[in-house]
């Protein structure tokens, strides 16, 4: 007669990532896995303790693209082997949003464009920012820019890439178009 030891089958397996990500997805008992190795499973006997850290982010082998953790649907870890489980890590696509400018120069001072009601100046751009995939973002412009440079301002003529609200479906880029003014003043005399 032998002894025989209960086993209970552990997946591990995700949702929303696709053949474009790269990289570490999840750690099970220091056993890195890839988006390729899941769903994994492995057969564990009653009463082991089992350890799991899904990556927060998720790179992708599409520019402007990754994946963000938003849930995990399981016991949390580390966790007791009790009976079978499936723990499922849940993944949203997010999508890089580039705010940039053309047509100022050092000289610019002040906010230029406000992103989700947060202000950037002429040093903070390009400015990008990942949002999700369905997600929303608001922006504007502002015009005019001042300048530190006495009698000169800079006026947004036209803004390249989608009117606010985006409503995020891939990664773009929005570019406010400046064209530099002067004060001109006139006078007469006698």
């Amino acid at each position: 007669t032998g002894n025989y030891v209960i086993q209970y089958l552990v997946t591990i397996a995700q949702t929303g990532l696709d053949s474009t990500a790269t990289g570490t997805v999840v750690t099970v008992n220091s056993g890195a896995k890839m988006y390729t190795d899941l769903p994994y499973s492995a057969w564990f006997d009653s009463g082991a303790s089992v350890t799991y850290s899904y990556n927060s982010i998720v790179s992708s082998s599409v520019a402007g693209q990754r994946f963000r953790l938003v849930a995990v649907h399981s016991p949390t870890s580390p966790f007791t082997v009790t009976g079978p489980v499936t723990i499922t890590g849940e993944y949203c696509i997010q999508y890089q949003v580039t705010f940039a400018q053309s047509g100022l120069d050092s000289t610019a001072i002040g906010t230029v464009v406000t992103v989700n009601g947060s202000t950037k100046t002429y040093a903070d751009l390009p400015y990008a920012l990942w949002a999700d995939s369905g997600g929303s973002i608001t922006y504007s412009y502002s015009s005019p820019v001042s300048s530190t440079t006495s009698g000169k301002r800079f006026r947004l003529s036209t803004v390249a890439g989608p009117a606010s609200p985006i409503t995020v479906s891939g990664s773009t880029t929005v570019i406010g178009n400046y064209v530099l003014q002067y004060s001109v003043t006139f006078s007469q005399s006698g």
